[in-house]
């Protein structure tokens, strides 16, 4: 797959995710902290009669679980100045709490039953270390908010934006303007009490259920993520098509230096290969020109896919004694059948060149150094075998290489004509092959294709 159809597919991929995880954030993802009378919350109730010393005439309130309500009883009296009843939840062993910041509303399902009015306060009691003590529940904000249930019972859903902090526990506890603010982070308690003024009597407070709501991500911390999300990928792209555009510019330098060191070691410098014939007159095979831009590909795709590319120099043996002893006209003869025995033993894919004068050149891409050893040594044989011009024995010096990696085109053509030079001085009619990084220096013991080794 093409970096731009990656590019193409990420983006898809992303856009369907973003429009999944924003539909699920909306109609979804919710997460739901319910409380009943059996949820194992520890569920106590208090009044203004609590911790006096005579608690007679005061307020009095009681617990009565009944299945999953949780129910308090209160008779309130003009006794005390503010009279309260009020049924504690606890979530949490101060100082911890549990983190409410994370829900955005509560739901409280209940049937206030009483003389006049029917307000009832919701508090959630927040721990803070800067100002809280364990010990102390008062100390503890108070985070609240009043409503009136409608008669016979009512479900109510309450956003925490209507929340506030109750000015009297501000003052009294004289709360920094920076921490007077409603904090929902570490909860150990939450009350619901009877509210203001109330008149004195009976009062009962059913709860079925209280429950808060939100979101296991936030729209907010969603809408971030995904933004982050966006601008990862399109930073990922960025750098996929600056490095593609690296590799492009780099791959067309190459181009460009293998193009100029292939015209100084053809000396084709200047010359254009339009301007050229592409083939040698006297043999009809290429010639070097012809065969410049298919050279050029082939080590081109040798470099970048690892395959080997083998290119073998051959040389007619003796070949100025049959002009000199036959005449140049015999000599264009063996030198047009030679050509002709070669072209017959190469496959579809190979080039057979006249490099000069008697000399040719064949390159076998996808050839192994053993390989094009094997394939020259049938050449050598072939070439032994055959009846030429005036009945004149005729054999020709091979020298093989294939090319290495990252190697100028100029080394793997003066290691092929040395592998050459090695054939001829080491005897001639002869395979003498060179492998990358081996010597060229005068002295080695060159390799021929019958496995023993010439002295020099």
């Amino acid at each position: 797959m093409s970096l731009s159809a990656f590019h193409r597919l990420g983006m898809l991929v992303m856009l369907l995710l973003s429009v999944g995880l924003l539909a699920w954030q909306t109609w979804g993802m919710d997460r739901v902290l319910y409380i009943d009378a059996r949820s194992g919350y520890p569920i106590s109730v208090v009044s203004d009669g609590d911790g006096q010393k005579d608690p007679t005439g005061y307020s009095r309130a009681s617990y009565h679980p009944d299945g999953h309500r949780m129910r308090m009883n209160c008779t309130l009296t003009t006794r005390y100045d503010w009279p309260y009843c009020e049924l504690d939840v606890t979530l949490a062993k101060a100082p911890d709490g549990i983190d409410l910041a994370d829900y955005d509303r509560v739901e409280i399902k209940l049937d206030y039953q009483g003389p006049g009015r029917r307000q009832v306060r919701f508090v959630a009691r927040n721990f803070d270390p800067a100002y809280s003590k364990v010990e102390t529940p008062e100390t503890w904000k108070n985070n609240l908010v009043s409503f009136t249930p409608k008669a016979g019972g009512e479900e109510v859903s309450i956003p925490f934006d209507l929340f506030s902090v109750a000015e009297w526990w501000l003052d009294d506890h004289h709360i920094p303007l920076l921490q007077s603010a409603v904090d929902l982070h570490r909860v150990p308690m939450i009350s619901l009490t009877t509210a203001g003024f109330k008149e004195p009597g009976e009062h009962q407070i059913s709860i079925d259920y209280i429950a808060f709501h939100g979101k296991w991500i936030s729209r907010e911390k969603l809408a971030t993520l995904l933004v982050l999300c966006w601008i990862l990928l399109s930073a990922i792209a960025l750098i996929q098509d600056q490095a593609r555009l690296n590799q492009s510019l780099s791959e067309s330098r190459q181009r460009e230096h293998a193009l100029r060191d292939l015209a100084d070691t053809l000396h084709l410098e200047k010359i254009q290969i339009s301007e050229q014939a592409q083939r040698d007159p006297l043999t009809g095979i290429r010639n070097r020109a012809g065969v410049l831009e298919e050279l050029l590909r082939a080590s081109e795709h040798a470099r970048h896919s690892g395959k080997p590319l083998a290119m073998v120099f051959v040389d007619i043996d003796h070949f100025k004694e049959v002009n000199d002893t036959h005449g140049h006209e015999v000599g264009d003869m063996v030198l047009k059948q030679f050509a002709q025995l070669l072209g017959t033993q190469i496959r579809s894919g190979d080039y057979l060149v006249r490099w000069g004068g008697e000399e040719l050149v064949l390159f076998f891409p996808n050839a192994a150094l053993d390989t094009a050893t094997s394939r020259a040594e049938r050449m050598r044989q072939s070439v032994t075998e055959v009846i030429w011009p005036a009945g004149m024995r005729i054999t020709a010096s091979f020298g093989v290489t294939v090319m290495g990696m990252d190697e100028q085109i100029s080394q793997f053509i003066r290691r092929a004509d040395d592998a050459l030079y090695e054939a001829k001085r080491t005897g001639r009619n002869r395979v003498v092959s060179k492998a990358p990084g081996d010597s060229m220096s005068v002295g080695r013991t060159p390799k021929t294709t019958d496995g023993e080794d010439q002295e020099t």
